[in-house]
């Protein structure tokens, strides 16, 4: 399980515990565990700001902040130090209502678990940068919390460093839409490195890009807001990704400035549901070191297209597209292997291809001379 899964459990585990209580309190005593449902609100808000928005970090918000507020006698008790001899009947009422809840919540949230994909089995590594500054201005290392956090770059490479199947390395540069983020496609990722690849997957935060111009452009907030956008509010939406394209483009030369690829590599830029015009506009800008942009939502048979492989790595919303939850991530290789089947094509033309690209370019128009008019 990942480390978000295993905290929303922890979470809600320690309001089970609180709402339990009434079953093995006994004897008068003073109950400490009235400040259980305050700390697992306050850890709940800590929770939800460090992984973002989602509709079970809410509802765990939710739940965690109504135990509080039913306990919120028995803490000021505690805080007076005066003893509990029996719980009445209202209250214990309201706790079982509320462990039922918590006990379902834990079922669902196991149920729609996202999978984690074991790196070390692939032989991959991941390596996370972080840095400061905007598009305008360039970004530099992050050094002090005064220069907040706007770039997060995550490298994933083979273990091996001395395996490499290519005669020349391959990179692949890739930033996610609107309604994703770079761990979304991880596993994705992985299957590209284990093959050889080397990528780079970029999340920026920037002040000079704007998508909702408030507060939900804070990076625990935009993609649960974009989501909730495009499902119930088609025109906010439209607002919201109207320099889409724009952006897009801004932010991969952005990527590939931080990344500074050799010339030696052989750089693509991957993109899923951008439009044909940015990826023009990145081989024009980048013509020197962008080899070939591949946009993977092209690929018929990808299930989830702008959303990311979400049947492994988000199952919940999955679920609310009827998708079913796949802990074998088949889709992230089916699509990773067809990209690679793509670049391997673009690089290494058949004979046939070649013949044909070689006969187009040789064709010339037969031009056949009028007859000359003869005199009368």
């Amino acid at each position: 399980m990942s480390y978000e899964v295993l905290t929303e459990i922890f979470l809600l585990g320690l309001i089970a515990l609180s709402c339990a209580r009434i079953f093995f309190m006994q004897a008068a005593r003073l109950d400490y565990l009235a400040a259980v449902p305050l700390v697992a609100f306050l850890f709940s808000i800590f929770n939800l700001l460090a992984f973002g928005l989602s509709v079970f970090r809410i509802l765990i918000v939710i739940l965690a902040l109504l135990v509080m507020l039913w306990n919120s006698n028995a803490l000021s008790r505690l805080r007076h130090k005066l003893v509990i001899d029996h719980y009445g009947a209202l209250f214990s009422l309201s706790s079982i209502i509320h462990l039922i809840l918590a006990i379902v919540l834990i079922v669902f949230i196991i149920l729609l678990r996202p999978g984690k994909i074991d790196t070390k089995k692939y032989g991959v590594t991941i390596t996370t940068e972080t840095y400061a500054g905007n598009l305008e201005s360039g970004f530099g290392e992050y050094t002090t919390p005064s220069s907040p956090r706007t770039l997060f770059v995550k490298k994933y490479t083979s273990s091996d460093r001395s395996y490499n199947p290519f005669k020349e390395s391959r990179v692949l540069i890739f930033v996610p839409g609107e309604l994703s983020s770079t761990d979304l496609y991880e596993p994705f990722f992985v299957k590209l490195a284990r093959d050889g690849y080397t990528i780079y997957s970029a999340d920026f935060y920037t002040d000079d890009i704007k998508w909702f111009g408030n507060i939900w452009d804070f990076k625990p907030f935009r993609r649960f807001a974009m989501l909730f956008c495009k499902e119930k509010n088609k025109k906010a939406f439209e607002e919201a990704t109207k320099n889409k394209s724009e952006n897009f483009v801004k932010e991969v030369l952005a990527l590939i400035k931080v990344v500074s690829p050799s010339k030696s590599d052989r750089v693509f830029v991957v993109g899923d549901g951008e439009s044909q015009a940015s990826y023009t506009a990145i081989k024009m800008a980048e013509k020197n070191r962008v080899r070939e942009c591949f946009d993977i939502s092209s690929i018929s048979s990808y299930s989830t297209p702008t959303y990311g492989p979400i049947e492994s790595t988000d199952p919940f919303l999955a679920n609310y597209l009827g998708l079913k939850r796949d802990g074998s991530f088949y889709m992230s290789s089916h699509v990773a292997g067809i990209l690679e089947k793509s670049i391997n094509e673009y690089l290494n033309p058949t004979k046939q291809e070649t013949e044909e690209k070689t006969a187009e370019t040789e064709e010339k128009p037969v031009e056949t001379p009028a007859e000359e008019s003869k005199p009368e």
